[in-house]
């Protein structure tokens, strides 16, 4: 997969993010009438609606329609990062501060540099759709289930994935959970994994969602949904 740029959320600020792991369940019945549901899409796909998003100068405006014309009406992804930040173990309460270079430069997108407060790797190799891990916790805090991380692959970009749950080692060093969506590759030993800004690579689900009018033709509020792109494995 080539380089993939990031969503400009500094610059396109929402002010509310609706995260989801959207999946297929098809179900029968017991004699007794009690439904029997199994999964049939390999764990789920993640969507994403970011409401409200205030554009109101030419900047931004032009910005937006770029942004989104890059997207080509589906076809190209964006990695898009998850900022809900209340869900990550940052120690004390500590937080990513954003850091431009001494002249102010920062990324080709207009996303400010960040020194990464939360260093976590994974311990142990996991095969494709393994839904428990082991994370050494280099510096982070106590894990307690709703974390959320993305691991990178070189042709399918950065998958997100949630803790749903601690099995043991919530005070060690290493700490075992188990996780949704599966994994959707294999993962070695030593594999980095973002926590701070965890990212997914995603495409716009609703193109024609992506417009709205502009009041006075000056300033208005977007929403725009995401799905997570690429096929699940096999």
């Amino acid at each position: 997969m080539a380089i993939l740029k990031n969503w400009p959320c500094l610059i396109m600020g929402s002010e509310s993010d609706d995260w989801r792991l959207v999946g297929v369940t098809e179900g029968d019945r017991t004699v007794a009438g009690f439904p029997l549901f199994r999964r049939l899409d390999g764990g789920g796909l993640w969507t994403l609606t970011l409401s409200d998003i205030l554009i109101s100068t030419p900047d931004e405006i032009r910005t937006w329609d770029a942004i989104t014309g890059q997207m080509d009406e589906g076809v190209t992804p964006f990695a898009v990062p998850y900022l809900i930040s209340a869900t990550q173990p940052f120690v004390d309460s500590a937080r990513s501060a954003p850091v431009p270079h001494s002249d102010g430069a920062t990324h080709s997108d207009g996303s400010p540099f960040g020194t990464r407060l939360i260093d976590c790797a994974i311990e142990q190799g996991a095969d494709l759709r393994a839904t428990r891990v082991k994370i050494r916790r280099k510096r982070a805090a106590r894990f307690r289930g709703g974390e959320r991380f993305s691991v990178t692959h070189a042709d399918w970009g950065p998958r997100l994935h949630k803790v749903i749950g601690v099995v043991d080692g919530q005070d060690s060093a290493v700490t075992t959970v188990d996780i949704r969506p599966p994994l959707r590759f294999p993962v070695s030993a030593g594999t980095d994994i973002e926590m701070d800004r965890p990212l997914c690579t995603m495409t716009i689900s609703d193109p024609s969602g992506a417009g709205g009018p502009l009041q006075q033709r000056r300033f208005g509020t977007r929403t725009i949904s995401f799905v997570e792109f690429g096929r699940l494995p096999e």
